[in-house]
């Protein structure tokens, strides 16, 4: 797990701030310093008593606004950020690259402006290379300057001898503190060398006056570099203007503002091209228009760097009725135990047919710049091949927030304009609707007062909901749950599923790192006459707890003592005894397969953590309607 942490005074870390395409270093500044002493989502992953605390292609720029940018940070607080690289290759198809714009005569290199007056000298370093970094920002004018950087999210690396410190909860940070070469007032210089399975360079810089350090810390976003070129991404998205049958959204962050482009084609070409009107770290490049049913290779750059990663997404048959879908949740992988890549490689590899990926959200452990950057990472070939559903999770956010707000989670990704929500949100593809909630604030689920409530409502009546032939809702916090960790938590949002009777076919939901599928059941909990799924008047809703794609799993179960302990009663699975208050649980996901008026959920165990075990399959059901 990532830690934030200070030497000699509290270091207190912050999220990145990401903005958009045209807006400038000077919009964006870091997030709000929590009360223990850490920023952007810094405490520990559990808190007691609630919420875990011929094409036609466009560009978005909507990220541009000065409401993207986070609250200040002070200078003294010094958060760590983090990137993510790409690889891959499609198999044997040969690429034919986009026309090229006539290369400028060689020059001096002029480095890589990282921002806030940090160089990085050559500008296209590679790992292994020896690199320089220049710095003339805002400490410049102290008496000394002191660099403090890591690599791929703040892990430790091969190659590179670095200390590591716990902020107390168990999550370590890796790096290196070097005084920098210089004089007060002119350019402080170091020297470095890239280890050889570095992926990325994140840096913040101090000056020490006594015991105190004053830190730059890139206004909370820390000074990045992606080896080749991406920090973040490429991840795929949909939103009201781009759906899954005519194009797709690129989202790609670089540690450096810089125009984005995505090269893209069908036929193993990449005929077409794309390129954001103005630079920004933030890129969420829009190709629509694209024809469907149709397998698309792209390839993303930033400025003239180029990510040598060509990939391939396909789009969706205006009315595909037969298709299958990967549902999964609380990723929150600290970077040393590759449990998120084991999951997402045995996806990539036994379901790469799947049309995409729902997420019930906590995709980091924490809303923290090293901890996106290793959720990116560790998924980066079924991130960038397969668009994502997302909700919003608890570790999604500033675990500090009181009020909805525009979060990380909502900078990495452009998902629906039209819903005036990028945290709820419906979402159409072929046969069938999803509704995507909000479970942060639960005050938006309250009947009849609930903005969420009113919203679903509304949206529930017609069209693409209400002529779909199949409804799934998905939230992060599960209205039903016989686990021990969260029950508590779960009436809070159960009053909008009154809405789904014999409307929503499955709600999936995370945050008890328990998978659980309950019988089939009305609203409160009421179980189904029939006994089965489906939505006749005497039928029930399926509600799903996701097994933790690489969060650690829990076994506990509401005690059989309980009052409450009758949720257990309403478990398809597991099934215990009442004898016992624990059930099996291991890393996992789902796979939704359609067909027609056929369904089918397969639920995947990939073992927990330090126990792997080849795949297998932990529980199914299948109906037709």
């Amino acid at each position: 797990m990532r830690l934030h942490f200070l030497l000699g005074a509290p270091l207190l870390s912050a999220a990145i701030a990401f903005v958009g395409c045209g807006s400038s270093d000077s919009d964006t500044q870091g997030p709000a310093v929590e009360p223990d002493g850490s920023a952007g989502g810094g405490g520990a992953p559990f808190e007691e008593g609630g919420v875990e605390s011929g094409t036609d292609a466009s560009v978005s720029t909507d990220a541009a606004s000065d409401s993207d940018a986070l609250p200040p940070v002070d200078a003294a607080d010094a958060p760590f950020d983090a990137p993510a690289e790409q690889d891959s290759a499609i198999g044997d198809v040969a690429i034919e690259d986009a026309p090229e714009e006539s290369a400028a005569e060689a020059g001096p290199d002029s480095g890589l402006d990282l921002g806030g007056g940090l160089t990085l000298f050559p500008s296209d370093p590679t790992p292994g290379q020896s690199v320089t970094l220049r710095y003339t920002g805002v400490l410049a004018a102290a008496s000394n300057v002191h660099v403090h950087y890591g690599f791929n999210g703040w892990n430790e690396v091969q190659g590179a001898s670095l200390s590591s410190q716990d902020d107390g909860t168990g999550n370590l940070d890796f790096f290196v503190e070097d005084a920098m070469s210089g004089s007060p007032g002119g350019v402080w210089e170091h020297t470095l060398v890239l280890p050889a399975d570095a992926r990325a360079l994140h840096v913040v810089l101090y000056s020490v006056q006594g015991a105190d350090r004053t830190w730059d810390s890139n206004a909370g976003m820390d000074y990045n570099a992606g080896f080749p070129v991406v920090l973040y991404g490429p991840a795929l998205t949909w939103d009201g203007t781009v759906q899954p049958h005519d194009g797709v959204i690129v989202n790609f962050h670089t540690g450096w503002p810089c125009k984005g482009r995505v090269d893209y084609g069908t036929g193993g070409t990449l005929a077409s091209s794309v390129t954001e009107p103005a630079p920004g770290r933030a890129h969420h490049v829009r190709l629509a228009g694209l024809s469907a049913s149709s397998t698309w290779s792209y390839r993303v750059s930033c400025d003239a760097l180029t990510d040598p990663a060509v990939r391939t997404f396909r789009t969706a048959g205006p009315q595909s009725s037969k298709f299958s879908f990967v549902v999964m949740g609380d990723v929150q992988e600290g970077g040393e135990a590759n449990r998120w890549k084991r999951t997402a490689d045995r996806v990539m590899t036994a379901h790469a047919d799947a049309a995409f990926v729902l997420l019930t959200g906590d995709m980091p452990w924490n809303d923290k710049p090293g901890a996106w950057w290793t959720f990116f990472d560790q998924g980066r070939e079924l991130l960038g091949s397969h668009a994502i559903v997302p909700a919003k999770g608890n570790h999604d956010v500033n675990l500090g927030e009181t009020a909805p707000g525009k979060t990380t989670m909502e900078r990495l990704f452009a998902l629906d304009a039209m819903s005036g929500s990028e945290t709820h949100y419906v979402l159409r593809y072929g046969a069938a609707a999803f509704v995507v909630l909000d479970s942060q604030y639960s005050d938006g689920f309250a009947s009849g007062t609930g903005d969420q409530y009113t919203w679903a409502a509304q949206r529930m009546q017609g069209p693409p909901v209400s002529d779909a032939t199949w409804v799934f809702a998905s939230w992060h916090v599960p209205p039903y749950n016989a686990g021990a960790r969260h029950w508590l938590e779960q009436g809070t949002f159960r009053d909008i599923t009154a809405l789904f009777d014999g409307k929503v076919d499955w709600v999936f939901g995370g945050h008890e790192h328990l998978y659980q599928r309950m019988r089939p059941m009305r609203f409160n909990g009421v179980q189904a006459p029939s006994a089965s799924y489906g939505r006749g008047a005497g039928d029930g809703i399926g509600y799903v707890v996701v097994p933790p794609a690489a969060a650690w799993p829990e076994t506990a179960l509401i005690p059989s003592t309980d009052p409450k302990s009758y949720y257990r009663d309403r478990l398809a699975y597991p099934l215990v005894p009442k004898s016992t208050d624990t059930a099996p649980s291991e890393n996992g996901y789902g796979v939704v397969s359609l067909d027609g008026n056929e369904f089918r959920l397969e639920t995947w165990g990939v073992g927990g953590p330090g126990a792997p075990v080849n795949p297998h399959l932990i529980d199914q059901v299948s109906y037709t309607r």
